[in-house]
């Protein structure tokens, strides 16, 4: 036999229901007025095992759609993501993680036509991520490859392609490079890894080198040649060892073989007249 004790009325048309459901056994449903009613149970007294397991199935309902708005609160999820969390994270059986994302679908709080256009427009403006990795990270989260295009054909214009990439560089710009060698590498690198392709990158490197914005900032390096360029000649190195001794300290510090050949030669002419 099941018997309500207590029906307390809470915030929001929620009410807390104690059941006496065996011998010295309660239990406690939290649920909406609008479930009461459908049930029937409006005051305290003896309810049938058919009602009793209705409460229980609302119940469990109320408690999962609770879960899921709270996960939506963060940010849009794609359905993928709702399945996943509800049925892994809390672990509620398949039959009631599809019914309240089938709620969720109706009430339009879960859509992935609305997802993917978020996590795009997102991406521009907190990371720098191109079409090939979002495209990737979508595919994951359970979206349609045809859907993906044609959010990225309608969002992803070829104009915001150069904004992002010139922003992606213009981080990378804010490192210290000592060479252009050195800087145009982690460039593509990165470009690569954040799913841009080969075209845009050259295109991009192409348009840097025109307006002169791939130079570095070499004076460090020449300070650096200066100083051990004084300690070598103190210790009387010839200056063929002078030179090696220079280019080996720089290819050290990342610059490639003929960049430092160049900038040690320059050094060396400038050093050696004014001796």
């Amino acid at each position: 036999m099941y018997t309500v004790i207590q029906i307390t009325e809470q915030k929001d048309d929620r009410f807390l229901v104690d059941l006496e459901v065996g011998q010295n056994q309660v239990e406690q449903h939290i649920v909406k007025g609008s479930v009461l009613a459908e049930l029937i149970i409006l005051k305290p007294g003896v309810i049938t095992e058919q009602q009793y397991k209705s409460l229980q199935d609302k119940t469990l309902f109320y408690e999962a759609y609770t879960k899921a708005l709270h996960y939506l609160s963060f940010r849009k999820r794609s359905i993928k993501e709702m399945d996943e969390y509800l049925k892994i994270k809390k672990l509620y059986e398949q039959a009631v993680v599809s019914e309240v994302i089938d709620r969720l679908v109706e009430q339009e709080y879960l859509n992935d036509a609305d997802f993917m256009a978020a996590y795009i427009q997102n991406s521009f403006i907190v990371s720098y991520k191109g079409p090939k990795k979002l495209t990737y990270e979508l595919l994951r989260l359970g979206c349609q490859p045809h859907e993906i295009a044609l959010s990225l054909e309608a969002l992803y214009s070829e104009e915001k392609k150069g904004e992002q990439i010139e922003r992606l560089y213009e981080k990378i710009l804010k490192k210290k490079y000592v060479s252009e060698n050195q800087l145009k590498k982690a460039f593509e690198e990165k470009a690569y890894e954040l799913g841009y392709d080969s075209e845009l990158i050259a295109l991009q490197l192409e348009k840097l080198a025109d307006e002169e914005y791939l130079r570095v900032d070499d004076s460090k390096m020449r300070s650096l040649i200066e100083r051990e360029y004084q300690k070598l000649v103190r210790k009387k190195k010839k200056p063929y060892e002078i030179k090696m001794l220079l280019k080996n300290k720089l290819v050290a510090k990342k610059m490639s073989f003929s960049e430092a050949d160049e900038l040690v030669s320059t050094m060396l002419e400038i050093l050696e007249a004014d001796e």
